[in-house]
């Protein structure tokens, strides 16, 4: 199917910019009611408005709603009283200053045919614009957006291009306030946040890098202080900033909630991250046993509720949000070497695979314990998860009969650098082959940025996988691929009739690593047309930019689709392929190994 030219989006209200400089949103919504957001620092209160019509002529509610010096001069009121399923604009003044006009929606309720959402996740503002949130903005007929983490980094960004603010790590509250301040300052995110509702769970990067319940891998005593105090401090400032229908009040620590899509599906949200997790044991030193029963991932009280909800069959459906992947993402690697120190950050090579300790691989146990409660609901689960920076398409996880108890899409990111992007051209190549040599791995994609749209119905959920340039500030989003799972016991994916045909080759594995390397330099990958130019299935536009990235920094898109640029980018991928080629070499020979093994 060829590209078709994506609609003009109309222009989006950006309303008094001084008054209101980060903007509005909306949050949590219910069949009735939904979270609006805004911050000024001109006005001790504001006033607000829901109407049927963009103009805010048919009002259904109004009031006038407190600006809390106490949480960094934000207001969040819960409007109630609302008609379910229905979309809804809203806007805050401050006397004569109008925010922007935004555009909500209410939950469907009883009994629902179908309902669709956007999901995304890790926005690393050092390392590329947020260009994707506003194609997500492009979007239409979504009844919300869900976000699985990593909203802001806690980092100095010392490894990124664009400045940020504070120029360290996070550590108190007010640090932490600045971030969300310089993300929310973002156009982009903004029109994000101004078109749809957002249900949001955290990662670890809202706090540190690789958190767990007692401290995290990158919180340094010496250097950031006790944990107690940093853990608050984001957690304070993710209320403010965030906010979510919490289960208790007073306790922004617990983020684990479920949201219900009528009567067609529930959308469980896991709190993988402080929800009860120990610690990973490449931070504690890398020793232990990845299978001890002992080590957890949820808290008891945590697995009290996921069961409830998990095995909770009056809906066809259950959505089931983990910040990171559920799936074996297990790499096989040759004997003959030793890669470790080359892994993505957070992997360690245990009998001969890679494993990310991080992701539930590391907690074995534990998944088996989730593959046990989904298989007690007897199907119509799939799992949507983040963190590693590429799409995937999994089968399972799997029962202890070896028959599937679900489905997973892992969406990539935002703006943090790609999987594919930190490996480098020629291993990129190498590691999407031994991917796709794994029998439960469907499709992956390890180079683009972008996001997931879940379409689901009574007899099929769809999912797709969209693909933004973040230099590209038309926000245009191609769809790669889309596939179909049905909800009886032991669905397996099935790639759609409209997917886009760069999809993996079943015998990628036994080709030469070294020479596709090459091939992809040159424009023979895997999916492309004559020209190199890759088929389409969708294409969509976001809205018309507002104003440069965070940071004020245009992006600088470095070389260009002309003869340098390809010419460069193919010595680039050919001189990393030589470089590598007998270490691609035996790491094919691995992957034929494990295949032979299995």
């Amino acid at each position: 199917m060829t590209p078709t030219a994506p609609p003009d989006a109309p222009a989006p209200d950006a309303g008094d910019a001084a008054t209101f400089p980060h903007g509005i949103a909306s949050f949590d919504p219910t069949p009735t009611s939904v979270l609006l957001w805004t911050r000024t620092e001109r006005a001790a209160s504001v006033d607000w408005v829901v109407a049927r019509d963009e103009e805010l002529t048919d009002v259904v509610a109004s009031g006038t709603a407190e600006v809390r010096s106490d949480r960094d001069c934000t207001a969040v009121v819960d409007v109630e009283g609302l008609a379910p399923g229905t979309t809804h604009h809203y806007a805050f003044t401050v006397g004569d200053a109008r925010s922007g006009v935004g555009r909500t929606r209410t939950l469907p309720d009883g009994d629902v045919a179908r309902s669709r959402v956007a999901v995304v996740s890790c926005a690393n503002l050092a390392r590329a614009p947020l260009t994707v949130y506003r194609a997500v903005a492009g979007v239409e007929d979504l009844d919300l957006v869900l976000h699985l983490g990593d909203y802001i980094y806690e980092n100095a960004g010392e490894k990124g291009h664009i400045p940020v603010d504070p120029p360290h790590d996070l550590v108190t509250l007010e640090d932490y306030r600045l971030r969300y301040r310089q993300a929310r300052a973002d156009t982009d995110l903004q029109q994000l946040h101004a078109r749809f509702p957002m249900v949001a769970i955290w990662d670890d990067h809202d706090v540190a890098d690789n958190t767990w319940d007692g401290g995290a891998k990158a919180h340094d005593p010496e250097q950031h202080g006790p944990w107690e105090p940093r853990l608050e401090a984001a957690t304070t400032a993710r209320q403010e900033w965030v906010p979510a229908r919490l289960r208790d009040p007073d306790d922004e620590g617990l983020l684990w909630r479920s949201v219900a899509l009528g009567d067609l599906a529930e959308i469980v949200l896991l709190d993988a991250r402080l929800g009860g997790r120990d610690e990973a044991l490449d931070s504690a030193g890398g020793d232990g046993d990845l299978d001890s029963p002992d080590r957890a991932m949820l808290s008891e009280e945590q697995w009290a509720w996921a069961t409830e909800r998990l095995t909770d069959t009056s809906r066809p459906w259950s959505l089931v949000c983990s910040s990171v992947p559920v799936s074996k993402m297990h790499l096989p690697m040759p004997g003959s070497i030793d890669l470790d120190v080359g892994l993505p950050e957070g992997y360690t090579v245990r009998d001969g695979v890679g494993v990310c300790t991080d992701q539930w691989d590391g907690y074995a146990r534990e998944r088996e314990r989730l593959a046990e409660v989904l298989g007690r609901r007897g199907g119509g689960a799939v799992v949507l998860s983040a963190d590693v920076h590429s799409s995937w398409v999994f089968d399972g996880p799997f029962g202890a009969d070896g028959a599937p108890v679900a489905g997973e899409l892992t969406g990539s990111s935002v703006s943090s650098t790609t999987m594919g992007g930190n490996l480098g051209p020629g291993a990129t190549a190498l590691a999407e082959r031994i991917g796709r040599s794994m029998d439960h791995v469907r499709w992956v994609d390890l180079d683009d940025y972008g996001f997931l749209v879940v379409d689901v119905d009574r007899e099929r959920l769809r999912g797709e996988v969209w693909a933004v340039d973040p230099d590209d500030r038309t926000a245009t989003a191609t769809r790669r691929t889309a596939w179909h799972i049905g909800p009886e016991r032991g669905a397996r994916w099935t790639e759609a009739d409209d997917a886009s045909d760069d999809g993996p080759a079943a015998d990628a594995a036994d080709e030469d690593p070294a020479e596709d390397a090459a091939d992809v330099a040159t424009g023979g990958a895997i999916g492309a047309q004559e020209g190199g130019e890759p088929t389409r299935a969708a294409v969509v536009r976001g809205p018309v930019a507002l104003g440069p990235p965070a940071g004020g920094r245009e992006p600088d898109p470095g070389p260009g689709p002309g003869a340098l640029g390809k010419l460069v980018r193919a010595g680039l991928v050919v001189g990393v392929a030589l470089a590598l080629h007998p270490v691609l070499r035996a790491a094919a020979r691995g992957v034929r190994e494990a295949r032979a093994r299995r």
